[in-house]
C-alpha cells in the first residue's frame, strides 16, 4: 500500500503550494448545504495548533446530539498523519462534518455540503467504534510522533488514543489498517471537491 502514502504526500505537496490559509467564518456548526462552496481567506497567522485544539472541545450537545448513557459511544474521530514534517488532521463528527487541517497553515472546512464528504465523515466515525476497546483513555491532545498516525477518538465518557506507525498500518493484515483507509477517505473527497480551485490559484 506504498502508493497510499505517495498519494497522501502528493495531496499535502499540493496544498503547500500556496499561501498559508484559514477558512472565514470557521464554526463548528454544519456548513450550509445551499452553498455547495468550500471557502477560504489568507490570514497572516498559522492557527493551526489553535483550531485543532477547538476539535477536542467539541461536545454531542453542540452537535445536537443524544447519545445513550449507558455505553461509550464515538461521536467524533480526529486523525493526526505525520507526512514527513507536515501534520494532516483530518477531523470527523458523527453529524457529517468533516474538516482537515494542515499544520503548514492551510485548513479546509464547509465539505460538510457535499454528500460525499458527509459520507465519508460517518463512515470515519461509524466504523471508529469497532476500535474502541483497541485504544486507550487520555487527556492529552498531542500530535502524532514522526512517521506515525495518531486516532483521537471522542466519546460521551472521554477521549481515547491509539497510535500506529505509518509503516505498519499501511500492511493490509494490521487490525488498523481499514480505519486507516476510511480517514484518508476524506483527505480524498476534499482534494476532488477542492482539487481544481486550488490549482487554478
Amino acid at each position: 500500500m506504498i502508493y497510499v502514502i505517495i498519494g497522501l504526500l502528493i495531496v499535502a505537496g499540493s496544498f503547500l503550494l500556496f499561501n498559508k490559509m484559514v477558512w472565514k467564518n470557521h464554526s463548528d456548526k454544519p456548513q450550509s448545504p445551499e452553498t455547495g462552496q468550500v471557502k477560504r481567506t489568507k490570514v497572516q497567522v498559522n492557527k493551526y495548533n489553535e483550531i485543532r485544539s477547538m476539535a477536542f472541545t467539541v461536545t454531542p450537545d453542540k452537535l445536537k446530539l443524544t447519545l445513550r448513557k449507558d455505553k461509550t459511544l464515538v461521536y467524533g474521530t480526529i486523525m493526526d498523519l505525520d507526512l514527513d514534517g507536515v501534520t494532516a488532521t483530518v477531523v470527523s463528527f458523527q453529524t457529517g462534518d468533516a474538516s482537515l487541517y494542515l499544520s503548514s497553515g492551510q485548513m479546509f472546512i464547509g465539505g460538510f455540503a457535499h454528500e460525499t464528504v458527509r459520507k465519508s465523515a460517518t463512515d470515519l466515525v461509524s466504523n471508529s467504534q469497532a476500535y474502541l476497546t483497541k485504544a486507550e483513555k487520555t487527556s492529552s491532545t498531542a500530535l502524532s510522533d514522526k512517521g506515525c498516525v495518531k486516532f483521537y477518538f471522542l466519546t460521551n465518557h472521554g477521549t481515547f488514543v491509539h497510535q500506529e506507525t505509518i509503516a505498519n498500518i499501511t500492511k493490509p493484515e494490521n487490525d488498523w489498517n481499514k480505519l486507516f483507509d476510511k480517514g484518508q477517505n476524506v483527505i480524498s473527497e476534499y482534494r476532488l471537491i477542492t482539487g481544481d480551485r486550488l490549482r487554478e490559484e
